[in-house]
């Protein structure tokens, strides 16, 4: 597996959200490997959620993807590429996140109930859909452009590498 690239987080002290899962690697139908995890979510990045993969590495395997994405797919198939999630079959107690890179890819099972726990935490501080209120554009390019954040007082005054201040 990979860890995906990720949108630098934006400003210092933000409220997060984490949930333990104890998730179960589908190996093959009937065969189950258990694996520790955890589920985040941080203000300062209001689109995304972070899976934190715990397989005795020194580091866990973090990826990164739509928190909508997530809250679709606890209800229906949600996701195209390296990260696809969907609601187990019957009575839906589970939640399928698929997990796919360059090296290979993984099945894993959470339950549902830990998922839209999670969600509804998530929710309590940054509701579906008002992210972009959460979302600061203009320091967002100024990380990405690697200059130092501007104040809220003041604009951004990003400019291309190479070019004069003056």
């Amino acid at each position: 597996m990979r860890r995906l690239s990720r949108v630098p987080v934006q400003g210092p002290g933000a409220p997060t959200v984490a949930t333990s899962l104890d998730l179960q690697l589908v190996v093959a139908p009937g065969a189950d490997v258990p694996v520790a995890a955890c589920l985040r979510y941080d203000v300062r990045d209001p689109y995304a959620v972070f899976l934190d993969i715990h397989v005795g590495l020194d580091a866990p395997i973090v990826w990164t993807f739509a928190r909508e994405l997530l809250a679709t797919g606890v209800r229906e198939w949600a996701g195209v590429g390296d990260v696809t999630v969907h609601p187990g079959p019957g009575g839906a107690q589970h939640v399928y996140v698929a997990l796919r890179g360059e090296s290979g890819g993984a099945v894993l099972r959470a339950r549902s109930s830990d998922i839209g726990g999670f969600l509804w935490r998530t929710e309590r501080l940054v509701p579906i859909g008002s992210e972009r209120k959460h979302f600061d554009l203009d320091l967002l390019l100024c990380r990405l452009l690697r200059h130092p954040a501007p104040s809220r007082a003041e604009g951004c005054d990003c400019r291309p590498r190479g070019s004069s201040a003056e």
